[in-house]
């Protein structure tokens, strides 16, 4: 049952989220505008890419979405030592 939860939870919209997660309307359309629709496209990500080209979201806004996620149990994903 836990796990039904959590795939439920991961399915939510990003738009639903983003008061939740403290980011502008203007942080939200260039997720969207990147193909970010659910949380669970977001934890596929990394700190990184969401500060890449594609993104270009500040540090700070990074950190915030971040420690969100952090009191949800989830997480960024996590660099690999290969990445470029």
């Amino acid at each position: 049952m836990k796990k039904r939860k959590r795939r439920l939870f991961l399915e939510r919209n990003i738009e639903e989220l983003a008061s939740e997660l403290s980011i502008s309307m203007e942080d939200l359309n260039i997720l969207k505008l990147g193909g970010i629709k659910t949380l669970r496209d977001l934890v596929n990500l990394s700190i990184n890419d969401l500060m890449s080209e594609r993104f270009n979201l500040s540090q700070k806004v990074v950190k915030k979405i971040e420690s969100k996620l952090k009191k949800w149990n989830l997480s960024l994903r996590k660099e690999s030592n290969n990445e470029t």
